[in-house]
């Protein structure tokens, strides 16, 4: 059995380690007007929805009186400046990319405003409820189609009995 070695920053494991996984600084912004900070190591295949998820469950971890929960709808990420606050210049990252295809390396997580949570949360209401309608709508035309399909009928054969008793 050969002797175990421990990794160290030249080392070839080291380097691939440093392959697989990169570290990041990631900010929370919340309510609380401190900003807090953990410093994480993600596998490259990380993404942002990811990192979110685990950045919650660690800030929680390390602050007993912050109980964030992850809901997908609640929370976004943002390349952040040194300071730790969000660039404004620079949109909100889409949940599906790649961490470390954004080429960043400090990341703000950021509440979603209330408003914007009601407002995804009424966009599939009302597409539901305008599905339902137009899905009711058809079938009514269609009923009332046949009605008059159906009375048009009744009238060409009441009229053909008439002149045929008259």
């Amino acid at each position: 059995m050969l002797p175990k070695r421990d990794t160290y920053q030249g080392s070839p494991q080291m380097n691939q380690i440093n392959l697989l996984s990169r570290k990041y600084a990631i900010f929370l912004l919340s309510d609380n007007p401190e900003l807090l900070q953990i410093v994480v190591e993600l596998p490259n295949i990380f993404t942002v929805e990811d990192c979110i998820k685990f950045s919650i469950d660690l800030f929680n971890k390390e602050n007993e009186n912050l109980k964030l929960k992850w809901n997908n709808d609640e929370y976004q990420l943002k390349v952040a400046k040194k300071n730790g606050k969000p660039k404004d210049d620079l949109p909100y990252l889409d949940m599906e990319q790649v961490l470390i295809e954004t080429g960043a390396q400090l990341f703000t997580i950021i509440r979603k405003p209330q408003k914007q949570q009601s407002e995804v949360i009424l966009k599939a209401r009302t597409s539901y409820s305008n599905s339902l309608a137009t899905a009711g709508h058809k079938e009514v035309h269609l009923q009332l189609k046949q009605i008059t399909k159906n009375k048009r009928k009744d009238d060409r054969d009441a009229a053909f009995c008439f002149n045929q008793c008259v």
